[in-house]
């Protein structure tokens, strides 16, 4: 137990450092072995969000609305937009360009859990693998 303890500990030590480093600006996603090095880092990013991209994710209301950015060289970024409680109707995404920044993550795991009570459309989890068989191609690695 106290190992375990530990490691958890050494993980959010781990986590809050990486947000309280300085924030990346991308200009435009770099290659991939790049990007992974940056998870758990404050990204900035300036683009135009694809309203048709606009997906929701969760096994459980509240959901997560995520809605792809395309970036000024062209490549998509899923962002997640906000929640969304049961009955709330999605929220129109900004239009024309604007910068956004947040916690660069890595595509979820999925345990394969689906809730039969959420509605089909809504992914259980937010898997960038999905998510690349109807988004704007290329797809940043990354979310």
């Amino acid at each position: 137990m106290w190992q375990m303890n530990v490691f958890e500990s050494q993980r959010d030590d781990s986590t809050q450092a990486r947000i309280n480093e300085p924030v990346i600006t991308w200009n435009e996603a770099p290659k991939k072995a790049s990007v992974m090095a940056q998870y758990g880092r404050r990204v900035t990013v300036t683009g135009t969000f694809q309203p048709s991209t606009t997906t929701l994710i969760g096994t459980s209301w509240p959901v997560r609305v995520v809605t792809g950015i395309k970036l000024t060289s062209g490549e998509t970024m899923a962002v997640v937009r906000g929640k969304l409680s049961k009955g709330e109707r999605v929220p129109a995404a900004p239009t024309g360009a604007i910068t956004v920044t947040g916690v660069l993550a890595a595509s979820e795991a999925d345990d394969g859990r689906r809730n039969s009570q959420m509605p089909a459309a809504v992914l259980p989890s937010l898997r960038l693998e999905v998510l690349t068989q109807t988004w704007p191609q290329p797809l940043v690695p990354a979310t």
